[in-house]
C-alpha cells in the first residue's frame, strides 16, 4: 500500500491505541490507590502496636493478681476453718491481702480492656467507609453517553 495508508497491521503495532492507554492509566490509579492504602494501613499498625502491646501487658499482670487473689482467698478459708476454735488475726490479715490483690487485678483488667476497646486503624476504616459511600454514589448515577 504505498498510497500513504497504513496497514492495519501497522495501526496495531505502531502508537499504543487509546484503549490500551486508558488501560493502563487505570492499572496505574489502582496500584497507586493501593499503595497509598497500605501505607496508611502500615502507619497506623506501627501506632497500634505499642497500645496492643501495653493492653496485654496489663491483662496477664491482672490475671496473675487475680491469680494470687485467689490463692490468699483459699489459704484464708483453710485457715479459718482450722482455727474455729481459736482466733487468729492472721487470717483476717490474708483476705485484706487476698482483697488488695482482686482490687489491683480488676482495676488492671479495666485499664486493658479499655484499651483494646480503642479502635486502631480509624483512618483507614474511615478512608474504605468514604470509598464505599463514593461507589454507591457513581453506581447509582445513569449512564452517561
Amino acid at each position: 500500500m504505498s498510497d500513504g495508508q497504513t496497514s492495519p497491521e501497522k495501526e496495531s503495532t505502531g502508537s499504543p491505541s487509546k484503549l490500551s492507554q486508558l488501560a493502563a492509566g487505570t492499572l496505574s490509579s489502582a496500584l497507586e490507590y493501593f499503595q497509598v492504602r497500605f501505607s496508611l494501613l502500615g502507619l497506623e499498625a506501627r501506632e497500634a502496636r505499642k497500645s496492643l502491646i501495653a493492653g496485654t501487658l496489663l491483662f496477664f499482670v491482672g490475671a496473675f493478681f487475680l491469680l494470687l487473689c485467689w490463692m490468699g482467698c483459699c489459704v484464708a478459708l483453710i485457715a479459718k476453718v482450722a482455727a474455729a476454735s481459736t482466733r487468729f488475726e492472721w487470717t483476717d490479715v490474708t483476705l485484706i491481702v487476698a482483697g488488695v490483690h482482686a482490687l489491683v487485678g480488676f482495676i488492671l483488667f479495666l485499664i486493658g480492656r479499655r484499651l483494646f476497646s480503642t479502635k486502631h486503624f480509624r483512618d483507614s476504616l474511615n478512608e474504605l467507609e468514604n470509598d464505599r459511600e463514593w461507589l454507591n454514589r457513581f453506581s447509582k448515577r445513569p449512564p452517561q453517553d
